[in-house]
């Protein structure tokens, strides 16, 4: 499955809406190679809670299983540091920032969750995105 976070993002929306692959499984497959690569990478500085992201992966699985799914349902996803996702940090990538908390979602953000895309995480950027 890991090998399947190599795949273009049309691909994986194929797969998701034919039901041939799981959003629970591809969002495990997704913390697992979160976890993995953590330290080594340093992608991500902040990752939801486990729980709460199979819940929501769970959640556009029975929107595929009613045939109710939206364009991106299922698809994890990773928000740079620059762009605001509750409830997680917006930092800017600037110490100042640190705990600075996301109270709403930027638009592209709101836009991408409207479709079904679940946000995992925030990604590490350049301070300021310079």
């Amino acid at each position: 499955m890991k090998e399947l976070l190599r795949r273009p993002l049309a691909e994986i929306v194929r797969l998701l809406q034919a039901r041939e692959i799981s959003p629970v499984e591809l969002m495990r497959t997704t913390l697992y190679r979160i976890a993995e690569t953590r330290e080594s990478l340093n992608a991500f500085n902040e990752v939801g809670a486990e729980e709460d992201l199979l819940g929501q992966a769970r959640a556009a699985e029975e929107r595929i299983l009613r045939g109710a799914a939206r364009p991106l349902d299922g698809v994890p996803l990773g928000v740079k540091e620059l762009e605001d996702a509750r409830p997680f940090h917006t930092t800017h990538g600037s110490v100042p920032f640190r705990d600075h908390l996301a109270r709403q979602d930027s638009a592209q953000v709101e836009r991408l969750r409207a479709a079904g895309a679940i946000v995992v995480g925030k990604t590490n950027a350049p301070e300021f995105g310079y």
